[in-house]
């Protein structure tokens, strides 16, 4: 199977949602920020043609995101009618975003609106309009999420940054820790979730994506410039991957639907690696288009 035929990228400037052929690097459909009345902090993809954004209000005193879901499929104007986009929930600042791949759920985390306030991680069901909410904290610490990825249709893994305590005249680097969490478990923080990879000292948040069948786990290798596969059931690394960019540190993850080709974005280029071949190629690129935001295809 072929690579998607596109992809679609948050960019700097306006407009700022593009869909974009990715064996050409042409612009095939965009969302004008302008028309939104807000800045797009995050994009996530859904079924089909369908992906999600979070909005945050042009009011910068405002403590408050909406998400909506659109289509950005080809139509008679390249660009969304941004009237037709549904309105699905509303919540604080959004700082990471995540869709089952039949849009049935929708996932993010909630920044909160000051300092010292817990993150939340709130799961809501499109059919029934019915969301529930967890803390991200465990054994009373706040602890910082930035990516989310949906392992099947119930679990959901979260890359947080767990805090470190320092002797005095000292300096620590938190450690980064995935963390997945069973919405059909109890409780309301992340104590019961347990944890499949663990960076020592990474000291920064780092990305995520599954296999199809979420039975191994994609993330950054240990210098950040390549790509590890591990297995959920064990944590044994299954494969090691190089990419044919320019070496930059990875910054974000997007499987497809088929779970074969993942998007990455790093620091210098965008890649495609095919998880199935072992091979790697860098993705055309708009010229006009500043360093993407998110990924997703």
């Amino acid at each position: 199977m072929g690579i998607p035929d596109y992809y679609v990228v948050h960019a700097a400037g306006i407009p700022s949602i593009l869909k974009v052929d990715a064996r050409t690097g042409s612009k095939i459909t965009f969302i004008d920020q302008a028309e939104v009345y807000g800045n797009i902090e995050k994009v996530a993809a859904g079924e089909d043609d369908t992906f999600y954004l979070a909005v945050r209000p042009d009011d910068s005193t405002a403590c408050a995101s909406v998400i909506y879901r659109t289509r950005m499929g080809v139509g008679d104007s390249p660009k969304v009618d941004v009237r037709r986009m549904v309105r699905l929930r509303a919540g604080g600042h959004v700082g990471a975003l995540a869709v089952t791949r039949d849009g049935s759920r929708l996932a993010y985390v909630d920044d909160g609106c000051g300092s010292g306030t817990p993150q939340t991680l709130t799961v809501h069901d499109v059919k029934t309009n019915m969301s529930e909410s967890w803390s991200i904290t465990t054994a009373g610490k706040n602890l910082s999420a930035k990516h989310l990825a949906w392992a099947g249709q119930d679990r959901i893994a979260l890359s947080v940054i767990e805090p470190c305590t320092a002797d005095p005249g000292e300096f620590c680097l938190p450690d980064t820790v995935v963390r997945m969490l069973d919405t059909r478990d109890p409780g309301r923080d992340l104590a019961r979730a347990s944890e499949l990879r663990r960076w020592r000292e990474a000291g920064s948040d780092l990305p995520i994506a599954f296999s199809a069948d979420a039975s191994s786990l994609f993330t950054p290798s240990d210098d950040k410039e390549g790509i590890e596969e591990t297995s959920i059931a064990d944590g044994n690394v299954l494969g090691e991957f190089d990419l044919s960019g320019e070496g930059g540190r990875i910054v974000d993850l997007a499987m497809d639907a088929a779970g074969q080709h993942l998007l990455v974005e790093s620091t210098t280029s965008l890649d495609h690696l095919d998880v199935r071949l072992g091979r790697s190629a860098t993705l055309p690129w708009p010229l006009d288009v500043r360093r993407p935001f998110d990924v997703a295809w």
